[in-house]
């Protein structure tokens, strides 16, 4: 762990040297010979971050006829997602795609991802939604105190439940032995239906589907198929309840010293890709469906009703109480802003 804290640390180092040598990061010009762009990420190789990243860097020197470089920074190198938050924040870094749930110490209304059933289950509705001027107007806000600008979001797929039963009501949760991950609404939101709670990570998760410590668990797809937990279940249930959200955020004093040119060849690029994430989400959820039923055939995926998305839904509507009692000043609008269009 020291050495991994020591290499990310002179890693750094050598690229804030590196890039004070070639450029200075307070006045990218388009006419410039050679402008750097840096971009982290926690994603490894073929994940939707990497393959969103790589697309970014391809738009932006493509579009920028070479003028400007995008160097990639990708599995952590830099060190974990936080990390990446602060690096931004101290324009070390110029861009950091991070998911979500890395933002919730810094960013509390952030934590909006995490309630369930709050969002469309459609990913054309909540790539709408969630960058519209509204909602992305009220998370500015929060974004701005904390010295971070975000740029776009990002869907990257939906929290989907693996059981040996098939979970369709909430009533099939009460007393189940249920695995989530350690974040305060994931525990709540599953304590609300009854469910016989275990928070822990990845990697304790198939220990304990595998000796029958838990009969179930809640995670992304992808982390479903990387985990191996579609091994030991009987069912895959497309809950769909929250989404995977990651975030392109930047340094607002790095963002508002690009010169127009710059800035409108990065909004431009930033939007085009809202139509890319989409494709690459659908492409990278299918993908994993198939593999996931190509190595476990007995496995059966199902999807829940609408009729049955909406009696989980009357339960998570207690746990979004809490999160208007969250600190963050735009919690409380943030949320009556989306349960009014719900």
């Amino acid at each position: 762990m020291k050495r991994k804290i020591v290499f990310s640390l002179v890693f750094i180092l050598t690229i804030v040297f590196i890039g004070a040598a070639s450029t200075n990061i307070f006045s990218f010009n388009i006419n410039q010979e050679e402008v750097i762009w840096r971009f982290s990420y926690t994603g490894k190789t073929d994940s939707y971050m990497d393959q969103y990243a790589h697309e970014f860097k391809n738009k932006i020197e493509t579009e920028s006829d070479g003028k400007v470089k995008v160097e990639l920074y990708p599995a952590s190198i830099l060190g974990t997602g936080e990390d990446m938050i602060e690096q931004v924040q101290n324009n070390t870094v110029h861009f950091n795609l991070v998911a979500d749930k890395d933002m919730t110490s810094y960013i509390p209304e952030s934590q909006i991802f995490q309630l369930e059933y709050l969002f469309p289950d459609n990913i054309g509705e909540l790539t709408k939604l969630i960058n519209n001027e509204k909602f992305s107007k009220l998370m500015q806000e929060a974004f701005i105190g904390k010295n971070i600008y975000s740029l776009g979001y990002f869907a990257s797929g939906w929290e989907l439940i693996s059981a040996n039963d098939y979970i369709n009501h909430p009533d099939k949760l009460k007393n189940y032995d249920l695995r989530v991950a350690p974040n305060r609404f994931n525990i709540r939101n599953y304590k609300e239906y009854g469910a016989n709670v275990t928070a822990t990570d990845s990697v304790e998760a198939y220990s304990g589907l595998y000796f029958g410590v838990f009969n179930g668990q809640v995670a992304n797809l992808s982390t479903i198929k990387e985990m191996g937990f579609y091994k030991t279940q009987d069912y895959l249930i497309e809950t769909k309840s929250n989404p995977d959200i990651n975030i392109l955020i930047t340094n607002p004093l790095f963002y508002n010293s690009l010169t127009e040119d710059l800035k409108s060849l990065l909004n431009k690029v930033v939007l085009d890709m809202k139509d890319y994430s989409q494709e690459l989400q659908q492409r990278h959820y299918d993908n994993n469906l198939g593999k996931i039923k190509y190595a476990n055939e007995d496995i059966e995926i199902l999807s829940l009703t609408q009729k049955e998305r909406q009696l989980f839904e009357q339960h998570a509507q207690k746990v979004w109480n809490y999160y208007e009692k969250m600190p963050g000043d735009n919690t409380s609008e943030l949320l009556n802003y989306l349960k009014s269009i719900n």
